[in-house]
């Protein structure tokens, strides 16, 4: 999908537990002034919802989430390691 320069692609998420869990649509956000430190932004909808970017989110989420199961696994194990 082609985004102005300097714009981007948000998706907003139902969230459960701060984990994003179904995408609820998705948005360009376009700075509306010219000056690079301006707050003004301009918010177009998507039609429809950039799956690109959900993949992705899932992708991430899944990996904190292992990444949290496998330090909570090996570090218990670790610790009981008295030399």
């Amino acid at each position: 999908m082609n985004v102005p320069l300097g714009s981007y692609i948000a998706t907003m998420w139902f969230d459960f537990a701060y984990f994003p869990t179904i995408p609820l649509s998705s948005h360009i956000v376009v700075n509306s002034d010219d000056d690079d430190n301006s707050m003004e932004y301009q918010i177009i909808k998507l039609n429809k919802i950039y799956w690109k970017q959900v993949l992705r989110t899932y992708l991430c989420a899944l990996g904190i989430v292992l990444g949290i199961v496998l330090i909570f696994k090996i570090l218990p194990v670790s610790l009981a390691w008295n030399f």
